[in-house]
């Protein structure tokens, strides 16, 4: 089985041993290509960090949006709750402001911090992965 053509995660939806966002980042990072700015890019069916972690616990952006570009009004707050109780965790700041227009403004929860580091830093998902994993996330 090539690599393109491995399937999301089958995670129930209420785990009793629950993955980290780390793990789940980290294994849709080597199955679908990245994007920005966007949970799912129909173009060239590619996840951002936060469409990828979805699209892996098994919400799929394809079936739900299209080619998507506005998160207000939308299913995807509607997820597994411990999905969502995963994302709203606490975390520290993100440590690489390189402007000022995110200081203040950053919401220090990991959902936050997934965000601003693919679309703001354009960080490697499998490097959002290991700042998650350094967190405990």
């Amino acid at each position: 089985m090539s690599v393109d053509t491995l399937a999301p995660l089958a995670i129930p939806s209420e785990p009793t041993s629950q993955p980290k966002l780390s793990e789940i980042l980290r294994l849709g990072s080597m199955t679908t290509q990245q994007t920005f700015n966007v949970l799912y890019n129909g173009a060239d069916d590619s996840y951002c960090a936060l469409g990828t972690i979805y699209h892996m616990a098994g919400w799929d952006a394809r079936n739900e949006l299209g080619d998507f570009n506005n998160l207000v009004g939308t299913r995807v707050w509607c997820c597994p709750d411990w999905l969502y109780a995963a994302l709203i965790q606490p975390t520290k700041d993100c440590t690489r402001h390189d402007d000022m227009h995110y200081a203040g403004e950053y919401q220090t929860t990991a959902l936050g911090l997934v965000v601003h580091l693919n679309d703001h830093h354009k960080m490697p998902r499998n490097e959002i992965a290991q700042e998650l994993e350094a967190r405990g996330l």
